[in-house]
């Protein structure tokens, strides 16, 4: 049980105790944030959600023209195909080179190209490819596989919540957020949690397979069972999974397969220094060693290093946005969710007078650095407002256990 207390919290408002059923969740529930994905969230509850949403009746409004920008992009699909396969090639390219030479491609390259397949099959999540769902599910998992999450078909559900209930308990960014702030001392920048999350993942991808093999398939049932879908996803998305329909229940199962079996293919082919490639390049691109990527991080998590309450933040480096395909225009897609990636910068032109006086993200490498370097007191004032949301949060619901 949760215990309301009035003892000094920890940064982020929490502490950060796993249990068991949390290992290789691609974003775990900790105690203190225990949801249902299908809960509904009221406004008061999720105000970086209404800061957008808002937003977006305003420009909509004042720029009727912006409706022009939505619709989907096919072209795209060149793009993800394209980067998967430099990424795949890349990994059997570096099996005969000395391993310095392949963690330094995955340094300087392979995490890069994370970041392009990551924003390509966000792409996909928002149907902004293809006008059916299923291809663009399709692609996603094409795309993303490179990016060595077995687990990552959960996404899928967790940022289409993360952009309707941003905020809010629910979303998962809070509590990454949360778990940044308590591990500032050991930052990602210095201790490879990725990597760990990554092993474990894979563990509990088989583990969820063999209960699909022996609760399902070999009964004659195609649909993975509740218990099946709780270790492939994870218990708080079930429900989730179950609401979209048996082909999204069955890609909880098709995806982590697809994901093994090309793990299993890269090192029959160009041995454990391919497979190594794609965890390094995985584990460079959380931020691990790598300031550039944990800012980049830090800003999708919704961190901009300023006072100012605003949920998100821009970062307008047009070389970077060239060869990450605009990941940095966060606050333009936040506000606007149905325009394609190539037409971002359009909205950002037309609606100039809504995005000129935000607060921006001038350098990544310079955003992670001040996250792990900045002094207490600076620390405090500019990146942790989470503490107050997080605790109240926390003693509303151990009232509500201590009442039940």
């Amino acid at each position: 049980m949760i215990q309301a207390s009035n003892e000094k919290v920890l940064p982020g408002g929490f502490r950060p105790k796993m249990r068991l059923g949390m290992l290789g969740t691609a974003a775990p529930v900790f105690p203190g944030f225990e949801v249902d994905i299908s809960d509904r969230v009221s406004d008061d509850d999720k105000p970086d959600a209404v800061w957008h949403r808002e937003r977006a009746r305003a420009i909509l409004h004042a720029h009727p023209e912006v409706k022009q920008l939505f619709g989907n992009r096919p072209s795209t699909a060149l793009w993800c195909v394209l980067m998967a396969g430099t990424q795949i090639g890349l990994a059997l390219a570096v099996s005969h080179a000395p391993w310095w030479v392949m963690l330094l491609t995955a340094y300087f390259v392979g995490s890069v190209i994370n970041i392009g397949l990551f924003q390509l099959g966000h792409e996909c999540t928002h149907g902004l490819v293809f006008k059916k769902l299923a291809w663009n599910r399709y692609l996603f998992t094409l795309t993303t596989l490179p990016m060595f999450l077995s687990g990552h078909h959960t996404w899928w559900l967790e940022h289409l919540v993360h952009h309707n209930d941003m905020g809010a308990k629910k979303d998962f960014i809070t509590r990454r957020r949360s778990f940044f702030l308590v591990t500032r001392n050991t930052s990602p920048l210095f201790v490879p949690y990725s990597t760990f999350m990554i092993v474990m993942q894979v563990i509990r991808s088989v583990v969820g397979l063999m209960m699909y093999l022996f609760g399902s398939l070999l009964r004659g049932r195609l649909q993975p069972g509740r218990r099946t879908l709780s270790v492939l996803a994870d218990e708080h998305m079930v429900s989730g999974y179950e609401k979209e329909g048996p082909g999204f229940m069955r890609w909880a199962v098709v995806y982590p397969l697809f994901s093994l079996a090309m793990c299993v293919g890269l090192f029959l082919y160009g041995g454990w220094v391919s497979v190594v490639y794609l965890l390094a390049s995985q584990a460079f691109f959380t931020g691990w060693l790598n300031p550039y990527c944990l800012g980049w991080v830090l800003g999708i998590s919704h961190f901009h290093g300023r006072r100012t309450y605003q949920p998100s933040a821009s970062h307008y480096g047009r070389l970077v946005n060239l060869v990450t395909f605009n990941a940095g225009l966060h606050v333009e897609h936040h506000d606007i969710m149905g325009i394609p990636w190539s037409r971002l910068w359009r909205l950002r032109k037309i609606a100039a007078e809504f995005y000129d006086d935000l607060e921006t993200i001038p350098s990544y490498t310079l955003l992670g650095l001040k996250f792990v370097l900045a002094r207490p007191q600076t620390f405090e004032e500019n990146f942790n407002n989470e503490s107050h949301r997080n605790l109240r949060r926390f003693q509303e619901t151990a009232k509500t256990l201590g009442t039940s």
